[in-house]
């Protein structure tokens, strides 16, 4: 995993990378983490046929039992800090998943733009990430968000805030299935 993590430095198109063990408390057998960040969808295809990606990835595969991927682009207000501002040590929270059979577009429309303006709502909240995801392996989870904060502590602040409870009420009887990776970014 360092070696993942020190790919930040040998892939220019990399504007951020964290990767990390997950210790969020439902993990569903996903042990580790992995978020990157780029300025274009076409700076995704680079870092794959990178040599040094293409390097790791032969080296991991073989040991890996299962995967999924996360890739979108924000929906809201999608101005960031990520590949901006350094977030090293900071705590991260991300979630994909899908929606039941039956729920309208306009439901999950409705309930994607209330979960990314959570962001000017809650304090804790340094970024917020939210969208449709694009990715090959996504394994049937049709969103997800990424949530970075100070601390690990700040997660329950923002778990138990009023604003992400009544969201989640909302939310949590039309999903299908979800999964969460928390982590504190490996620093290489």
């Amino acid at each position: 995993m360092k070696d993942l993590a020190a790919l930040k430095e040998k892939i220019p198109v990399l504007k951020e990378f964290w990767i990390g063990k997950n210790i969020a408390k439902r993990t569903h057998g996903f042990q580790y983490g992995e978020i990157a960040v780029f300025d274009k969808k076409e700076d995704l295809m680079l870092y794959e046929k990178h040599p040094e990606h293409q390097k790791l990835v032969r080296k991991i595969l073989p040991r890996m039992e299962i995967g999924n991927g996360m890739d979108f682009f924000p929906i809201g207000d999608s101005r960031t800090k990520l590949g901006a501002t350094s977030y090293k040590g900071h705590f991260i929270h991300a979630f994909n998943f899908k929606f039941k059979a039956g729920v309208s577009n306009d439901e999950i429309r409705d309930l994607m733009n209330g979960l990314a303006g959570l962001k000017e709502k809650i304090p804790v909240l340094k970024e917020l990430l939210v969208g449709r995801n694009e990715a090959r392996w996504h394994r049937g989870f049709q969103y997800g968000q990424i949530a970075v904060f100070d601390k690990k502590e700040d997660l329950l602040v923002y778990d138990r805030h009023p604003e992400h409870k009544k969201l989640v009420r909302r939310i949590i009887p039309k999903l299908a299935g979800g999964n969460a990776m928390d982590f504190i970014p490996i620093v290489t």
